[in-house]
């Protein structure tokens, strides 16, 4: 997670495009990672920390073309659970009109 938010962040400084309903959060998540743990070797307690912080759950899904900046009050991946999904997203099942969706102006994951 840490660097795939990383290479977002890279991204979006060299002038990439972020859109959809959780843009603002994938840009949030990507700025406050690199604040806090940009080149850094990760202790296994600030590891802890950067997968348990509900503003960095951003899981890349390169089969959909989007990014899931994941908000289980959103999530329309657990539609049974009415906001209360698990705890990660299901990425099998992304529904693009998902408010939890951004995708950047290019597909590539570098």
């Amino acid at each position: 997670m840490a660097d795939y938010l990383h290479r977002i962040g890279d991204r979006i400084d060299h002038g990439e495009g972020i859109s959809g309903p959780a843009a603002q959060r994938l840009l949030d998540a990507a700025r406050d990672a690199a604040t806090r743990f940009d080149g850094m070797f990760l202790s296994p307690r600030q590891v802890r920390a950067l997968l348990n912080d509900p503003r960095l759950q951003v899981h890349d899904n390169p089969q959909a073309f989007l990014t899931c900046a994941y908000d289980p009050a959103k999530a329309l991946c657990h539609p049974d659970h009415a906001g209360h999904g698990g705890e990660q997203p299901r990425l099998d099942r992304c529904n693009p009109a998902c408010a939890n969706t951004a995708r950047t102006d290019s597909t590539s994951p570098t």
